[in-house]
């Protein structure tokens, strides 16, 4: 009963009811009254009291969501900490609504999430890697003896038993230690160097020595030559954003769309929000993969179902793979085309109509495994917490944001000035043509001095990929003004 299988209870009804006749001569029909009763609270009934208290909650965390919004998600994700889905959902959700969730902080954090005014700041409990242990020795050593100055000042003062190199690489890739220098690269880099001094410090004060040379260590400028940083490139924002998601399960400093927010721009009819309202017609909305799931449908065909995700929210994106058309004849899906490349972390446009059906929801492993396909028909809390409702989206065409030119773009226009010297432009630019030949048409515009403009279409022997780094090239070539696309 506890476990709402009715069709278990089924099979016990007439031993209940003879049962109760035989042994103690209860009648029949009361007892099939009662037998009623228990399965109605195996449908999920609640006593009185039990229905109080569950309201008595959900007064509580609603008002704590309306009154008091930053300390209820605080405390939401502190609870969560150990389940990275769920943490991903709430900061999410914060963002949507314009919290901002603060990156990790080496002179800030706690061990826990910290509501930091209207802003929370993520906790070293949430990074992959940092253990509790090395979290509290290093804010024990904090609050002891003042803020850390630098990468090298860190690894002088905590202890390496409790602080090892492997925690302080996540908390260098979550940018923990951005405040202390912006180089992630570099600070990785510059490691194993500062831990070489860390623990050769630690060594002369626990035997109580002062080496020959401790007079210079104080010396400003010799801290100065063996506590500067390598000299690196950084990581790229790509990279930076890679990492901060592997090792808290989001992105902490930034949004993979905002770097292609301008190009992405002019082909964007929609964002996530906006599929609560069913617009009807094609949809183009740009959008990050966060997850990706293949299922086999009845008839053993295979189809994809997206988690995207934009500035505004989240929303489902589904595959369908091909079929047989009238003649006969197989008509490739959006699975067929576009499943290999849609990976996590990839930046699209996302082409489709919105799905108004209700699809069924993924059973739990708790509801697998009691044969349960079809959450929706388990009246559980537990079974409704499950369920997210996002809007979905049937894909038709998914376009890479690093193959936007070369699939929308139709021509390139190079906009010339009567009277400048363009002879080594030009060559640079027949060499270009000629190492990257594609179906993209080129057009010079010339402006004369009379002020008339000329239009020239180039031959077809001219026409060019339009690549992002052959339009690069251009640009470089003739400057970021004098070349721009024209999409279709």
């Amino acid at each position: 009963m506890g476990k709402k299988k009715i069709d278990v209870l089924n099979k016990l009804k007439e031993k209940f009811v003879t049962g109760a006749w035989e042994l103690n001569q209860f009648d029949k029909k009361l007892c099939e009254q009662m037998w009623d009763k228990i399965l109605g609270f195996a449908s999920y009934c609640f006593n009185k009291s039990h229905s109080a208290c569950y309201g008595q909650i959900a007064y509580w965390t609603a008002y704590m969501k309306a009154n008091h919004y930053t300390a209820f998600m605080t405390a939401n994700l502190i609870y969560e900490m150990g389940n990275k889905d769920k943490m991903t959902q709430f900061i999410q959700e914060l963002r949507s609504k314009g919290y901002e969730v603060l990156p990790p902080d080496i002179n800030r954090s706690g061990w826990e999430f910290t509501p930091d005014g209207s802003a929370i700041l993520y906790g070293f409990g949430g990074i992959k890697g940092v253990g509790q242990a090395a979290a509290e020795h290093l804010i024990e050593v904090r609050n002891a003896s003042g803020p850390y100055t630098s990468l090298f000042d860190f690894c002088e003062r905590v202890s390496s038993r409790m602080v090892n190199k492997r925690v302080v690489d996540a908390l260098i890739r979550v940018g923990a230690f951005d405040q202390q220098h912006t180089n992630r690269r570099a600070l990785l880099e510059s490691m194993d160097k500062a831990f070489d001094r860390g623990n050769r410090m630690a060594k002369n004060r626990e035997q109580q020595q002062n080496t020959l040379f401790a007079m210079f260590e104080q010396d400003e400028q010799f801290l100065a030559d063996h506590q500067s940083y390598v000299d690196v490139p950084d990581f790229s924002e790509a990279e930076r954003l890679k990492s901060e998601k592997q090792l808290t399960g989001y992105w902490m400093s930034s949004h993979p769309l905002i770097s292609y927010q301008k190009p992405l721009k002019p082909h964007v009819t929609h964002i996530a929000k906006d599929l609560a309202k069913h617009p009807e017609g094609e949809l183009a909305i740009a959008a990050v993969i966060i997850s990706k799931r293949t299922i086999k449908t009845k008839t053993n065909k295979m189809m994809a179902v997206l988690t995207l995700e934009d500035m505004s929210g989240r929303f489902e994106a589904v595959l369908f793979a091909g079929r047989n058309n009238r003649r006969g004849e197989f008509e490739a899906g959006a699975y067929d085309r576009f499943a290999d490349d849609c990976e996590e972390d990839l930046v699209a446009i996302f082409k489709g109509k919105v799905d108004d059906r209700k699809r069924r929801q993924r059973p739990t492993p708790n509801q697998a495994e009691e044969g349960i396909t079809d959450p929706s028909a388990d009246g559980t809390v537990e079974a409704a917490e499950e369920r997210e409702e996002l809007p979905s989206l049937i894909v038709s065409d998914v376009i890479p944001a690093d193959l936007l030119n070369e699939r929308l773009t139709k021509e390139v226009v190079l906009t010339l000035s009567n009277g400048k010297d363009i002879t080594s432009p030009l060559e640079q630019t027949v060499t270009l043509l000629k190492e990257n030949p594609g179906h993209c048409p080129l057009m010079f515009q010339i402006h004369t001095q009379s002020e008339v403009m000329v239009n020239l279409s180039a031959n077809e022997r001219w026409h060019v990929h339009p690549g992002k780094a052959v339009i690069d090239n251009l640009r470089q070539i003739w400057g970021p003004e004098a070349v721009h696309t024209v999409s279709g």
